[in-house]
């Protein structure tokens, strides 16, 4: 059993040899959280940094800790190494797979400080602003309007519900955040608006959009065929992770084609159980997808396992026209020298941008091949302060 200075259980051995966490005495501690805003304070600002990143890691791990329980070794092993107990076991670590090549969460969490004005990716609105002063609003999806105090505000239309007239969908995203949280797909069902979110769940139209705060309305764009007929209810992103080192040209650091799921659907979320298949960088050909289950382990696919429909062996169409372009859009957006771009592509060729991340999660990436394995992220990282 493991005790807090305050002497409140924080883990205690389940009689397995696995260890139960508990956190409700930890997190309200009032030792444990005067102790590290003392020790924060006296540090110097990269170590405060990064110091904020274990924290973040330490109590995901407790907080969160998701089947399958891994041994109690393999925990302190994880967060010794940097990792939440589910990515170790997911990278497969707890089966000898070495973990030197990957990006670890403490690091993928301290590389939100690799961008000076990290709201030109964390706020929705000011990316489109953003966009638009670089002269790269074609890239991305109309902004049809925004959602202030839950009213809608819009130079073209009325109401949300003009827009599905004249266009069908459109998208309801709250200003900040990810993971698919707060997206929302909204549509006519039976002559009615509706929202559709996150795992499938439907919401009343009227009283969601009157409990949003902030949010913008977009252009619900329609994917490109390859895509489309492998799963066709959800939108299917591709997540590329681009880095920009300085005085250097951009190069992708790895990609994955996100396809949804029965589960995840209207969304392609990896963590409600969509899909990510590898992406060939020099051909644009998919590999097998991975899918993660209930028990926490990856299964893999060449087909999609509702459709049928084959995903490996898949090409992009025009692959090498997309990421050319994605190469272009970061070399002239120039202070996004670190950034996921999650895009859709529309058409042989063509993209939308739907969503830029400052601090991606390379997770749909790494279950295929770890970043670091490239020297020249490695070099990148560590030339901007970033542990790996």
């Amino acid at each position: 059993m493991l005790f807090d200075c305050s002497g409140s259980v924080m883990a205690e051995n389940n009689g397995n040899g696995l260890v139960q966490w508990t956190t409700d005495n930890l997190v309200r501690s009032t030792p444990t959280r005067a102790g590290y805003r003392a020790i924060s304070k006296a540090l110097p600002t990269v170590y405060e940094r990064r110091l904020k990143c274990w924290r973040e890691v330490f109590f995901d791990h407790l907080e969160n800790s998701r089947p399958p329980q891994v041994s109690r070794i393999d925990q302190i092993k994880a967060l010794f190494r940097g990792y939440t107990q589910e990515l170790y076991y997911m990278y497969g670590f707890t089966n000898g797979v070495a973990h030197d090549d990957y990006l670890n969460e403490v690091s993928r969490l301290y590389t939100k400080y690799l961008i000076e004005d990290s709201e030109i990716l964390s706020n929705k609105y000011k990316f489109h602003q953003y966009m638009n002063e670089k002269g790269l609003n074609d890239y991305l999806p109309s902004l049809y309007g925004t959602i202030r105090n839950g009213k809608f505000q819009s130079d073209n239309y009325e109401s949300i519900e003009q827009i599905l007239v004249d266009k069908k969908k459109c998208v309801l995203k709250g200003l900040v955040g990810g993971g698919g949280k707060k997206v929302y797909i909204c549509s006519f069902d039976n002559g009615d608006p509706i929202l559709r979110g996150k795992g499938g769940s439907e919401f009343d139209f009227k009283s969601k959009v009157k409990s949003l705060e902030n949010a913008i309305v977009t252009e619900y764009c329609i994917q490109d065929g390859y895509i489309g007929q492998i799963f066709s209810r959800s939108t299917n992103t591709i997540r590329a992770i681009v880095i920009h080192p300085d005085g250097s040209k951009p190069f992708i650091a790895g990609a994955a084609q996100r396809i949804g799921s029965e589960q995840s659907s209207p969304l392609d979320n990896f963590y409600q159980k969509g899909l990510a298949a590898d992406i060939d960088l020099e051909t644009g050909k998919l590999g097998a997808a991975a899918q993660r289950t209930d028990s926490g382990k990856l299964e893999w696919h060449d087909n999609h396992p509702i459709t049928g429909k084959q995903i490996k062996g898949v090409e992009i169409p025009r692959w090498k026209s997309i990421r050319s372009e994605l190469l272009k859009v970061t070399s002239e957006a120039d202070e996004l020298k670190y950034i996921g771009w999650d895009i859709v592509v529309t058409s042989p060729g063509k993209f939308k941008i739907v969503e830029g991340n400052h601090f991606p999660n390379p997770r749909n990436i790494q279950v295929h091949q770890p970043l670091l394995e490239d020297s020249r992220v490695r070099k990148f990282f560590k030339e901007n302060g970033v542990k790996v």
